[in-house]
């Protein structure tokens, strides 16, 4: 199926921005048990047990952010997602899944630029996550900027070979470089 370029980057964007504003980073070490898990945009009813358990204290609180947050995106509350998030890079500046969540509201918000810029410090904390790499060629489709999409997928797919996502996006950005 041929779809024009911005439909392509939103379908991207569907699929992996969940990624980032649930809060699950994927990343090489921590590949599914099942690829067809990391193939689906939402996992098969099975795979729910494979989701991480939040044991610590931070690791609740991170999720609680990223749960917040995901409840202001369903309702087109951007800003106060983007608050949230704020609120918690203020607590702990280096976490890289704060960054990526804040970058997938941005980037739902249409603030490309600054999904960018988020994205950017995401990876530098946490450079072995391939949705990230993956989240970030998705904005750089929707700018149009085909080579720095093809090399975050590529990375994406170098950290995490077993990922169809990677291959699929990569797919699609040579079709769309055609038209």
């Amino acid at each position: 199926i041929h779809f024009p370029l911005r439909r392509l980057a939103f379908a991207l964007s569907a699929q992996l921005v969940i990624l980032g504003v649930a809060g699950g980073v994927v990343r090489a070490e921590d590949r599914p048990a099942s690829p067809v898990f990391s193939a689906c945009r939402i996992p098969p009813r099975g795979a729910l047990g494979q989701i991480p358990k939040w044991e610590s204290k931070e690791g609740r609180a991170e999720h609680a952010v990223t749960l917040q947050a995901g409840r202001h995106m369903r309702v087109n509350e951007y800003e106060k997602a983007v608050e949230q998030f704020d609120q918690a890079i203020e607590r702990d500046s280096k976490n890289p899944r704060f960054y990526s969540g804040r970058a997938g509201v941005r980037w739902a918000n249409h603030q490309l630029n600054e999904a960018l810029e988020d994205y950017g410090r995401a990876i530098a904390f946490d450079p072995g996550s391939s949705a990230v790499f993956l989240n970030r060629a998705a904005v750089y489709l929707a700018l149009g900027d085909f080579d720095h999409a093809i090399e975050d997928i590529d990375q994406s797919i170098k950290l995490y070979p077993g990922n169809a996502a990677g291959y699929l996006s990569r797919s699609s950005v040579y079709l769309n470089q055609r038209e």
